[in-house]
C-alpha cells in the first residue's frame, strides 16, 4: 500500500501495528501509515484485482 500523503510504501500488516495503540476506537476500518500517521480507508478488493490485471498486461 502507498500512503496518499507522504508517498511511503508499506505492508498493511505494518499499518495494523501502528493502529493497535489507538484509544479512540478499536477495530475501525482505517489504515494508518506507519511513517506519517495519516489514516486512509482500505483499498477496495476490486482495485487490487485491477492493479494485478494491469501488471500482467504490462509484462506482455
Amino acid at each position: 500500500m502507498k500512503c496518499s500523503l507522504c508517498g511511503h510504501e508499506f505492508d498493511e500488516s505494518k499499518a495494523q501495528d501502528a493502529c493497535k495503540n489507538c484509544p479512540v476506537m478499536k477495530g475501525c476500518k482505517l489504515i494508518k501509515c506507519p511513517n506519517c500517521g495519516f489514516e486512509t480507508p482500505p483499498e477496495p478488493r476490486w482495485m487490487g484485482f485491477l492493479k494485478k490485471w494491469r501488471k500482467k498486461d504490462e509484462v506482455k
